[in-house]
């Protein structure tokens, strides 16, 4: 690695660093409730006095995570080797079919916080602050994607707009506990490894980032249900690019081929 190429990595850790504090610090004061005089904020915390959860949502999914902790497994018994709900549907209860990535991120940094950070923090206290210090990290693929695509300020400017949107910013505050926080990560690096697999022009590389597409999508799978509509969104795209490429013959001309199907084989997108 050269020179120029170090000055280059390092300069974009440090946009990083710098846009992941930001981020974080545009999220934290909500856990202050600083507009609220002293007796407004006793009705809005609990008895520990943190703030309460902000949806219904995130109570269901913090009574998961306790079951994990406690148990090791999320709900209250299990049934012939599937995990059982007796709460949300009482009494007959349900079994949860539910992505628990959330369950498991949050319990690793329980772990983390307590163990390595030699803290005594709480598990809700934890989840409190998981949904911010989570979706604060959207914030690396936003910019490398950007940066791939434009230079320091466009990727600067792309990630202050992506990770800030009025909608994921609504739902990755303190105090909102759900999955949304998954939900720019594992997608922009979905479609950044999708669009770098065709753009490379090596076939080991283009394989390599194929497979961390893969691998990106499958993590995603652990977190939100609606992870296959980016499946079907990158299909259609493919699809629809491959017809474009051949409308306005794009790319390779399609007289070096002798045929359609052998054009169709060689182009990037189809593979």
């Amino acid at each position: 690695m050269n020179r120029d190429t170090l000055l280059t990595v390092g300069k974009g850790v440090i946009i990083v660093l710098i846009l992941l504090a930001v981020v974080f610090a545009l999220k934290a004061p909500a856990a202050d409730l600083n507009m609220l005089n002293d007796d407004l904020k006793a009705e809005y915390t609990d008895a520990s006095g943190l703030p309460y959860f902000s949806e219904m949502d995130s109570y269901y999914n913090f009574r998961l995570t306790e079951d994990f902790v406690d148990h090791g497994y999320v709900g209250d018994e299990m049934v012939n080797g599937s995990e059982w709900d007796m709460h949300r549907y009482a009494p007959t209860g349900n079994q949860i079919n539910y992505e628990l990535g959330i369950v498991w991120v949050t319990s690793w940094l329980h772990d983390f916080a307590n163990n390595f950070l030699g803290g005594n923090y709480s598990l809700k206290e934890v989840a409190f602050w998981t949904g911010a210090i989570i979706s604060t990290f959207a914030v690396i693929p936003a910019f490398i994607f950007a940066r791939r695509l434009t230079n320091d300020y466009g990727a600067i400017v792309a990630t202050l707009i992506i990770v800030l949107a009025p909608n994921y910013f609504a739902h990755t505050f303190p105090g909102f506990f759900d999955t949304d926080m998954f939900y720019y990560i594992f997608s922009l690096f979905f479609i950044f490894f999708f669009v770098e697999s065709i753009r490379a022009k090596n076939i080991i590389w283009k394989v390599v980032f194929a497979i961390l597409s893969i691998i990106s999508i499958g993590l995603f799978s652990q977190q939100w249900t609606g992870w296959i509509f980016y499946v079907a969104l990158m299909g259609l795209f493919a699809v629809a690019y491959l017809v474009a490429t051949f409308v306005f013959n794009t790319g390779d001309d399609r007289g070096d081929y002798d045929n359609v199907l052998s054009w169709l084989v060689h182009q990037k997108a189809f593979l």
